[in-house]
């Protein structure tokens, strides 16, 4: 996967968290600590995505292909 591509799961992955979080503020308290635990995960998983993004920049920028000069 792309850099980019990641970065869209991270957002998706933040996003998914915070209606988990707002459907847990009306939800009974044991609905409410499954959802508020899933978001928990979801938020893991953006930052995953996020350090994934990260990673495979550095890596391209390192191993580029290095342009010859013309003469």
């Amino acid at each position: 996967m792309s850099p980019a591509e990641y970065r869209a799961l991270a957002l998706k992955a933040f996003e998914m968290a915070e209606e988990y979080r707002l459907e847990a503020k009306t939800s009974t308290p044991a609905r409410a600590a499954l959802l508020l635990r899933w978001a928990h995960q979801r938020d893991a998983d953006g930052f995953f995505y996020c350090d994934r993004a990260d990673i495979d920049e550095d890596f391209n920028r390192r191993h580029a292909p290095k342009h010859e000069r013309a003469a």
